[in-house]
């Protein structure tokens, strides 16, 4: 059974050693937490996530999102090389929006060309593992802002609050337009990736965008 490994008292090294170019920091995750995955800490496996094989502590995607969200936020205000840095944003999760009728490689799982019209019977509904993921965000962030204004003046934190305008807008991802035949209105097989999980049609991304153009100028 596949799993991802996740090593909670690490930082990816190229990203760490750029701390001393930024100025502003855009941290943006979340969807890769639910996955089934084994979880590291000082060089121990501490538990484990959707592997009930392993016999090992079972730990919730949004603990473990928060503990490293926790751990990074803590480690830039800490670093002396991220002396330059005036901005660290981070985004809420932006939900998927696959159509539960369907599996996810079904030409109809993604299939919504129409915003939703507010919550009609809980159409737009953000789900609980992505509500806990947003939650995770909010508090641990305003967390760091006031450890912050303490130990790092000038350093400002803030959230990029997507995850109900996201969860508004199923007709914005590809879907199936990643098949060339489908711009035409051609055939797409019954079998097709279908990608309701990204966010590269125009729309939500540009609002996104928007918002944090907005963050970085009102400084």
């Amino acid at each position: 059974m596949a799993h991802e490994v996740v090593v909670l008292d690490a930082l990816t090294e190229p990203w760490a050693s750029d701390l001393a170019a930024m100025d502003v920091m855009v941290i943006s995750a979340g969807h890769w937490f639910p996955h089934s995955a084994v979880y590291y800490d000082d060089g121990e496996i501490v538990g484990v996530h959707g592997r009930p094989d392993m016999n090992r502590t079972e730990m919730s995607a949004p603990s473990v999102y928060r503990k490293v969200l926790r751990r990074t936020l803590e480690h830039v205000i800490n670093a002396a090389m991220a002396d330059k840095l005036e901005l660290v944003v981070v985004e809420t999760i932006a939900p998927a929006h696959f159509d539960g009728r369907y599996s996810w490689n079904h030409r109809d799982a993604c299939s919504r060309q129409r915003p939703y019209d507010g919550d009609v019977d809980g159409e737009a509904k953000v789900g609980d593992t992505e509500a806990e993921l947003r939650k995770a965000v909010l508090e641990e962030v305003a967390a760091a802002a006031a450890a912050a204004r303490r130990r790092r003046p000038g350093l400002r934190f803030e959230v990029l609050d997507v995850t109900r305008l996201a969860a508004m807008r199923p007709d914005a991802h590809p879907g199936v337009y990643i098949y060339k035949n489908a711009y035409g209105g051609g055939p797409v097989p019954e079998t097709a990736a279908s990608d309701c999980l990204h966010w590269c049609a125009p729309g939500p991304v540009d609002t996104f965008n928007d918002i944090l153009m907005q963050m970085i100028a009102g400084g």
